[in-house]
């Protein structure tokens, strides 16, 4: 029987700690016709030589050096070195389970699919196994609902990452679709938005099948202020790549999202920012103000305000980029709970 070879890409950076564990959940997977490629970005821990002591014992784990680079260039060298028909990705800190191969692959090939996505759970050393995702078996034709995909990618339904999803190969190389190396989060994003113009058909499959793992060092421990230059690039890197396509409903789709996304997430932020960092009322009000410039300006294009209130008036707000006047009214807002905080504490 013809099994064809899976390619799994692994970027490294000082992950000694839990690399070892990494490699074991690689080593027992229950389909075995699979390369681990291993791309080494400049480790200053013990990374490198535990790779090495791996790889002198099974061949099928191939090792890659560069220097330092970061994730996007790490896996886009993982790519160009890849033979497989399949394409995975996993992170040095995390643990497929045995049958995250043989379901993704079994499951991919029966439905002639080009993706096909499983759901995984997190952890962390405070915190045991729970669910990440809440999505139900599924049969979806991408071609028929392009758009209706897009949101649902940027609504976190299938989670933003490459890990828990499997790719065709040709697909990838045909298109040249690489990851945006200058982009260091959202990069994953950005792929998956790209790979599903191509893709025609993807499955969900409800079982978890890969262990996301949370730690001090995992990215989203950062402060997420200083996401903002990474958020403007994903918008303006889509924005050119789906032009080039036509995808006028898929860019109506992402434009409504990323706009969403800023409301709900961002603005929060970027008070909450102003508020830790700022002695003084003036000084809050500048540095509330100086981060909402810091967004590119289509981002900001809200076009279906239609409800009348005060949330619809923030949003109305922003659209017009009267951001002196939005940011004055956050300071406001700061400044009346903090004096409801005090007023509540003299009371007791």
């Amino acid at each position: 029987m013809y099994l064809p070879l899976i390619s799994i890409i692994i970027p490294v950076y000082n992950s000694g700690i839990f690399l070892r564990e990494c490699i074991q959940s690689v080593l027992d997977q229950t389909y075995t016709h699979w390369e681990a490629i291993f791309i080494n970005d400049g480790s200053s821990d013990i990374s490198l030589s535990i790779l090495q002591e791996y790889a002198i014992h099974d061949r099928r784990i191939k090792v890659l050096e560069q220097t330092n680079k970061g994730v996007s260039a790490a896996r886009n060298k993982g790519l160009r070195a890849s033979k497989g028909e399949y394409i995975t990705f996993c992170d040095a800190d995390d643990i497929l389970l045995p049958e995250f191969l043989e379901k993704l692959y079994e499951k991919i090939t029966l439905a002639n699919a080009d993706w096909i996505f499983c759901n995984a759970f997190q952890f962390s050393k405070d915190k045991p196994l729970e669910i990440r995702l809440h999505f139900q078996d599924e049969i979806i034709s991408i071609s028929q609902f392009r758009p209706e995909f897009v949101c649902r990618f940027m609504q976190f339904e299938f989670d933003y990452a490459t890990w828990n999803k499997m790719y065709r190969s040709t697909l990838i190389k045909q298109n040249k679709l690489s990851f945006n190396e200058k982009m260091s989060i959202w990069e994953d994003l950005l792929f998956n938005l790209q790979y599903l113009q191509f893709a025609n058909k993807t499955l969900l499959i409800s079982k978890p099948l890969y262990q996301y793992r949370i730690h001090d060092g995992s990215l989203y421990s950062r402060d997420r202020v200083s996401f903002i230059p990474q958020f403007n690039m994903l918008f303006n890197e889509y924005i050119m790549f789906i032009e080039r396509y036509r995808g006028i409903y898929e860019l109506a789709v992402f434009k409504k999202e990323m706009f969403r996304i800023l409301y709900n997430q961002f603005i929060k932020d970027c008070e909450t920012y102003a508020k830790k960092n700022a002695s003084n009322p003036f000084k809050m009000y500048f540095l509330h103000k100086k981060l909402l410039q810091s967004f590119s300006p289509g981002i900001m294009n809200c076009s279906d305000i239609k409800k009348v209130g005060w949330q619809p008036l923030k949003k109305w707000l922003l659209s017009k980029r009267m951001l002196g006047l939005f940011a004055f009214i956050g300071t406001l807002n700061i400044l009346f709970k903090s004096c409801i905080i005090n007023n509540n504490k003299k009371q007791n």
